[in-house]
C-alpha cells in the first residue's frame, strides 16, 4: 500500500526519477512530525489544507487506518454478524477525510468473497473539498486495484458532524453500512452532545440488518466519554 501511495504522490507532483522521489519524501518529514504532534492532544490542530500535510498523513496514517474497519468487520463476521449479501452495497463514512475506511471495507468484502460487486461510498467530511486531492490519489492508486472503477461510485459530501440540518439531509435510508472513525477527538467541547445525537440519528436511518461502527483513538478522555454516551444512546434506541 505504501508503494501505491508513493506512486500516487509522485504522479501528482510530476516526480519521475528515484532521486526526485527520495528528495520529495524527505521534505514531507517535518509535515509528518507536525501531524503527529497535533495528534498527541485532545484538540487536533493539523492544517490539512497544506498538500504536503495531506501527503504526510497518507504515508504515515492511511495504511494503518484502513485496518480498523477490516479488523472489526472480520471479527463481527466470526461472531455471526455480517453485512447484507447484496449486489450493490451502499455505505456512508462520516468524518472520513481521504477515506481509509473505504479501503478497509473493500478488503473485507474481497476477503470474505461477498456477493457485492458494486459499491457506493458516501464520503462525508467538513473539509471534503480540501481532501479531494488525496481522495483522487486513493481512488486512482489504491481503490482501483481492489475494485473495478466502473462499479465504484464515490459521493463526496461536505458537512460538519455538528451541523444537524446537514447531517439530516444526507440520504441514508438505503445504506447497509456506516462508520465514524478517528474524528471524535477533533469535536469541540461545545459540540459534543450535538455530534453524539447526530451520529445516532444518522445510524437510525440505516436499513434493517445494516452494520454501524464507531471507532476512535485511545488515550483521549473526552473521546472516551463521547463513546460511552453514543453507546448509551444506542441502548436507549
Amino acid at each position: 500500500m505504501f508503494e501505491e501511495l508513493i506512486d500516487g504522490i509522485s504522479d501528482r507532483n510530476g516526480l519521475c526519477d528515484t532521486k526526485a522521489k527520495a528528495q520529495y519524501l524527505s521534505e514531507l518529514q517535518p509535515y509528518a512530525r507536525q501531524v503527529w504532534e497535533s495528534y498527541q492532544q485532545q484538540k487536533v490542530t493539523a492544517d490539512y489544507s497544506e498538500a504536503k500535510t495531506q501527503e504526510a498523513y497518507l504515508l504515515r496514517y492511511f495504511p494503518s487506518y484502513t485496518l480498523f474497519v477490516l479488523v472489526e468487520l472480520d471479527a463481527l463476521r466470526t461472531d455471526g454478524f455480517t453485512l447484507p449479501e447484496v449486489e450493490l452495497l451502499d455505505a456512508c463514512f462520516l468524518g472520513c477525510g481521504p477515506g481509509p475506511e473505504v479501503i478497509g471495507l473493500m478488503q473485507h468484502l474481497r476477503n470474505s468473497e461477498a456477493d457485492t460487486t458494486m459499491l457506493t461510498a458516501k464520503m462525508v467530511d467538513v473539509a471534503s473539498e480540501t481532501w479531494s486531492r488525496s481522495r483522487e490519489i486513493v481512488q486512482n492508486f489504491l481503490a482501483e486495484p481492489f475494485w473495478d472503477p466502473g462499479l465504484l461510485e464515490i459521493q463526496p459530501i461536505t458537512a460538519s458532524l455538528s451541523d444537524t440540518k446537514a447531517i439530516e439531509e444526507i440520504h441514508l435510508e438505503g445504506c447497509h453500512f456506516a462508520v465514524i472513525q478517528n474524528c471524535l477527538n477533533e469535536v469541540p467541547r461545545e459540540d459534543r452532545q450535538t455530534v453524539e445525537k447526530n451520529v445516532m440519528n444518522a445510524f437510525s436511518k440505516l436499513l434493517p440488518g445494516a452494520i454501524a461502527l464507531v471507532i476512535d483513538r485511545d488515550h483521549y478522555h473526552a473521546t472516551k466519554i463521547m463513546l460511552k454516551q453514543i453507546a448509551q444512546l444506542a441502548r436507549c434506541d
